[in-house]
């Protein structure tokens, strides 16, 4: 796994922000985010809207790695030529600490008719971290 950034949440009224690229092949990326207040936070990914198509898979982990909120949702086409649901957005009431956050590509439907393989989800996003 790739290891981003760090952030910082101390004021419950603060956001934060971080860009990443997520390339040909499947690969996770993770996010670093140091919690200092305690409260209600929602951390939300964004594909770019030009240059590629990814389709996001975003899991919010505590300082061991373990799973503390997951959002994959659902992925379709409007068109031939254009994927809807790529964004993903978790929110959770943490404790002050240190967690992450990882950034999945993922594919949808059946690569060979009507969708496209996790290789397929690639482009650049956007992510950012809030108190809710």
């Amino acid at each position: 796994m790739h290891e981003g950034r760090r952030h910082r949440c101390e004021e419950p009224r603060r956001s934060r922000v971080a860009r990443g690229r997520s390339q040909r092949r499947p690969r996770s990326r993770r996010h670093r985010v140091d919690v200092g207040a305690g409260g209600n936070y929602t951390a939300a990914a964004s594909a770019a809207a030009t240059v590629g198509n990814l389709d996001i898979k975003l899991d919010l982990l505590d300082s061991s790695g373990a799973v503390v909120a997951s959002a994959d949702p659902a992925s379709g086409q409007s068109d031939a030529g254009t994927p809807t649901g790529l964004g993903a957005s978790v929110t959770s009431a943490l404790q002050p600490g240190t967690y992450y956050l990882r950034v999945d590509n993922v594919g949808y439907g059946d690569p060979l008719n009507t969708g496209y393989s996790t290789y397929g989800s690639r482009g650049a996003y956007s992510l950012t971290v809030a108190p809710s």
